[in-house]
This record gives structure tokens, C-alpha cells and sequence, in this order.
């Protein structure tokens, strides 16, 4: 979806912020990281450089995953 085009990255990827807090890549079995901010969220929290530490085992309305291959 393109609804924004400015906040595309430069590899032309849309939509890396403000749908759901994406769980992140984390050694840690207690804690995990999630970045991006939510629907559910401020507009502060809305961005690819905030974010907050999670139990592991939330789970919430506005958490989410993100695929990616190469």
C-alpha cells in the first residue's frame, strides 16, 4: 500500500512503522524488543527508531512479526 510515499525507505519499502509493535530479534529468553509503534499507539511511538522492552511471553492486541527473506 502506498497511502504514504514519503515515509518510504529508500529501497522503496512502505509500511515499517505504526501497525502493530513488531517483536524483534533478541537473544534474551525473558525479554524481547518491539519497534514502530502501533495503531494503538501514540505519534511519538510511530517511528523505526523507538523502542520498548517486552515480557517474552505478552501477547497483545497491537504485537506483530514482520518476514523477511533475502
Amino acid at each position: 500500500m502506498d497511502a504514504f510515499p514519503e515515509g518510504q525507505t529508500p529501497e522503496g519499502v512502505y509500511n515499517l512503522s505504526g501497525n502493530v509493535w513488531e517483536w524483534c530479534l533478541n537473544p534474551s529468553q525473558t525479554e524481547r524488543v518491539t519497534m514502530g509503534g502501533s495503531f494503538n499507539g501514540t505519534y511519538e511511538e510511530c517511528s523505526t527508531d523507538h523502542h520498548v522492552w517486552m515480557e517474552a511471553n505478552l501477547c497483545a492486541i497491537d504485537g506483530g512479526f514482520r518476514c523477511v527473506w533475502k
